[in-house]
């Protein structure tokens, strides 16, 4: 009875996480390599003329020991040369410095 108990809350456990990943899109991401920092800052300085939905990798920093890979809107903060990043599923806003950034594309491209 108490291993059908557990296989039970095992499959709905693996369900549920299966689920979360789908929804907010959290599958593993291939990491890009690291664009040029001249393209870095074209294409957020047309990014941010767009106002378009972007995938952004994020190199490891010390808030972070990993690379991320984001989905949303990057803005331009409107007093310090930092970047505001909102994500499009999570609502978590991410201030971010040029040394941050690893990799850019539009989400309508991939």
């Amino acid at each position: 009875m108490q291993n059908k108990q557990q296989t039970t809350i095992q499959t709905i456990g693996s369900t549920l996480q299966y689920s979360y990943h789908k929804i907010f899109d959290l599958d593993d991401f291939v990491l890009k390599p690291q664009m040029p920092q001249f393209q870095l800052e074209l294409f957020t300085e047309k990014v941010l003329a767009m106002k378009k939905t972007i995938i952004l990798q994020l190199n490891p920093s010390g808030f972070q020991k990993e690379f991320q890979e984001l989905r949303g809107t990057l803005y331009r903060h409107p007093v310090s040369a930092q970047l505001i990043f909102k994500t499009q599923y999570t609502n978590i806003t991410y201030l971010l410095n040029d040394d941050q950034l690893r990799y850019i594309a539009l989400l309508d491209s991939i």
